[in-house]
């Protein structure tokens, strides 16, 4: 059960680095085409 666990935190932490990672690379880019 603790396995199940641990592996749904390391999705969890994975997908919000992802979005993270998407929203500023987005970010960037939308910077150096806005300025």
């Amino acid at each position: 059960m603790k396995n199940r666990i641990d592996t749904g935190l390391n999705y969890w932490h994975g997908l919000l680095i992802g979005i993270f990672l998407g929203v500023l690379m987005v970010g960037m880019i939308w910077l150096s085409w806005a300025t």
